[in-house]
Formats: structure tokens, C-alpha cells, sequence
């Protein structure tokens, strides 16, 4: 397991040419119109030396995401899954109007996103361009997979379990053929360690506390001793902008899809169970 940090620099008026700064560290780097982007990693042994020259002039840092070898997946119990794929929004998106048609917004909170509930089927403007892509997460929607008809028929033959198949509408509220959505039944006990935790985010208004996760995620094994089933989300809800759980697998699920090849855009990051 490896962290690693995607970096943004700006040259624009800083007078540093990071282009030569960056090929004399060994590091490799994309140029786009006047950003520099390029990649570290934390046991790098220039890491600091290169952190601490660009940081004067501006440079920018994603947050640190774990990189995993094929190796460390595999032997994995349980693991999050997330899409690369982003596409779409749910309907109908003007003021979010969405949040009060598709989910029971009751609880609702506007300031940090908790408390939408799902109580009607989604609708999308259009249907997924799939390609060779079979997982989709729509925009602003975080916490839920849309499937194409391959990855429907393999799901609703095969034996796992946790989940049913829901409908998609269009916004004319016809059901889409090409298009479902995975709804996750269950939730996972609260179980989050400490040593998960950047930061907890509490609402001022309904006093909720959301989660900034570090790269690394670490669950209660005894969490997971009477789950019988291969899919689930947190109770933990993840996000600063955001609020959303996480949807977590079972080494079942995961090889199911990879050995059908009904992966592609899949991130799947193994939960470390303490």
C-alpha cells in the first residue's frame, strides 16, 4: 500500500520553471495550458524536498488517496468500491428538486447534506453511454451505482445478495431499459477506528457529525461477524462538501465482478479490519 498525493502547480507569474525543477527529481509530469501536474508518493525519498520548494510558490495538493498492489486486493475480506465514472444528474436537477422527489427529505438538512432517505425510484435525463463500462455514479449522488444491462443480467442471475434491482425513469417517467440502479438494503453497525478519522465535521444546525476520512480505513472486525450478506453501506456518512456513506463488498462480490470483467472504472480499496 502506497499514499498518494496528485499535485497542481501554476507557473503563471511565479517565475519558476518547474518543468527543469521537476526532470532533475526524476519526476514524471503533464503540462496543461500553464498547470504543471504530476504525482507523489509519500515514501519517496525527495518527497519533502520537493514539497518543501514548491510550496512557496502556490503548489496545490489533492488529498492523499491509497494506492493498493493486486496482491493486497485479493486477499482483502471486504472492500470499498467507488466509480472513476461520473456521468448524468438526477432529475430534476433545477434547485436540486431532486432531493424532495426522489428521497424522503424530512430530516433533511441544507447545511451539511444528512438526512435524505430514498423513497422513489430515480430519474435521468437520458440513458448512460456504457461502452465498454458496465458502473456508473451520477453526479452529486455519491453513494449509489447505476448499472448497464450486461452487469443487470449477471447480477440478477448470479448469487449475491444484499441489494435489489430498481428502475430508472426518464423524466417523462417511462422506465429505461438500458439503465438500473443497485439499492443497497442494509447498513453496517458503526464501527469506524479512530485512526480512520482526519477530521469530524460537525453541523452547526442539526448537530450531525460528518467524517473526513484519511486514505487508509480501518473498521471493527466484530462489526462485520453477523453480516451475511455481500454488499452494504456505512452508517458513517463521509464528506465535506458532501454527505454520503461508503459502499463497501465482499471479497465475494469483488471477484464476481472482475472475473465477469464488468469492472472497468471500478475503485476497489481493501477495508482493514482491527
Amino acid at each position: 500500500m502506497r499514499i498518494k498525493y496528485r499535485c497542481i502547480f501554476s507557473s503563471r507569474d511565479k517565475g519558476f520553471d518547474i518543468a527543469a525543477f521537476l526532470t532533475q527529481q526524476g519526476v514524471k509530469y503533464d503540462c496543461c495550458e500553464e498547470l504543471t501536474i504530476f504525482e507523489l508518493f509519500e515514501e519517496q525519498a525527495n518527497f519533502d524536498t520537493i514539497l518543501n520548494r514548491l510550496e512557496p510558490y502556490g503548489l496545490l495538493r489533492n488529498p492523499p488517496v491509497a494506492t493498493y498492489t493486486k496482491n493486497e486486493i485479493n486477499a482483502a475480506q471486504w472492500l470499498s468500491v467507488r466509480s472513476t465514472w461520473r456521468s448524468l444528474y438526477p432529475q430534476p436537477e433545477e434547485k436540486s428538486a431532486y432531493k424532495f422527489s426522489t428521497y424522503d427529505s424530512s430530516n433533511y438538512c441544507e447545511k451539511c447534506g444528512y438526512g435524505l432517505i430514498q423513497k422513489e425510484n430515480f430519474m435521468l435525463k437520458k440513458e448512460p453511454k456504457w461502452g465498454s463500462r458496465n458502473f456508473l455514479m451520477i453526479n452529486w449522488i455519491h453513494d449509489e451505482f447505476f448499472i448497464s444491462k450486461k452487469a443487470e443480467i449477471f447480477l440478477m442471475a448470479s448469487d449475491l445478495t444484499g441489494f435489489d434491482i430498481y428502475d430508472v425513469f426518464s423524466k417523462s417517467k417511462n422506465v429505461m431499459e438500458g439503465v438500473k440502479q443497485i439499492f443497497v438494503r442494509y447498513y453496517l453497525d458503526y464501527g469506524l477506528k479512530p485512526e480512520s478519522i482526519k477530521e469530524e465535521l460537525h453541523c452547526t444546525r442539526c448537530n450531525y457529525i460528518k467524517i473526513m476520512a484519511n486514505p487508509v480505513i480501518y473498521y471493527d472486525n466484530k462489526v462485520f461477524e453477523n453480516i451475511d450478506c455481500d454488499i452494504v453501506k456505512t452508517k458513517e456518512m463521509f464528506g465535506e462538501i458532501t454527505c454520503c456513506s461508503k459502499i463497501i463488498i465482499s471479497h465475494k462480490f469483488y471477484k464476481a465482478i472482475t472475473n465477469t470483467k464488468l469492472d472497468r472504472g471500478l475503485v476497489f480499496e481493501p477495508v482493514n479490519l482491527v
